[in-house]
Formats: structure tokens, C-alpha cells, sequence
């Protein structure tokens, strides 16, 4: 599905990966993508209940609108800066 706006094109797609859980710990699950790339950590709290070592999660992702835009510009702007 493709949107067309002003001077952007939009186009809404989701990618979903399988990742390995290799090693729990401090918080952060080790994980192994079933496809190319290299393991890394990520949040345990972003997982799922239940996840643990030796179980497949999946992921998935997608690119959405920026809805914390008033308070980035508001932050910058109490450091003196702007987007």
C-alpha cells in the first residue's frame, strides 16, 4: 500500500524477523536473527512474558509518525536549540 503526500511519498511496510534468545542477562536478552546479521542485546522488558533462554521471539517492526515532536522541540529549546 503506498500513500502519496506533498513533496513525500509515505509508504506503510512491517518487517518481522525471528530472533534466537541465546543469554538472559542483566536485564538484557542476547539475541540471534534468523536471518544475516550479528547477535546484539535488547531491553528483556521489550519482550515478551515468558521469553527466556532457548525460546524464538518474534519481532516485528514498523516506521510510525513522531509523536513526541512537542516535547523534542521543547527540550531542544530549553537547551537553546531547534530542529
Amino acid at each position: 500500500m503506498m500513500k502519496k503526500e506533498k513533496n513525500n511519498i509515505k509508504e506503510k511496510t512491517v518487517k518481522e524477523s525471528y530472533l534466537f534468545i541465546d543469554v538472559i542477562e542483566n536485564g538484557n536478552a542476547r539475541v540471534i536473527p534468523d536471518k544475516k546479521g550479528s547477535a546484539f542485546n535488547i531491553p528483556l522488558c521489550l519482550l515478551p512474558d515468558g521469553a527466556k533462554e532457548g525460546t524464538t521471539v518474534k519481532l516485528s517492526a514498523e516506521i510510525t509518525e513522531n509523536t513526541f515532536s512537542a516535547e523534542i522541540d521543547d527540550l531542544l529549546s530549553s537547551l537553546g536549540s531547534t530542529l
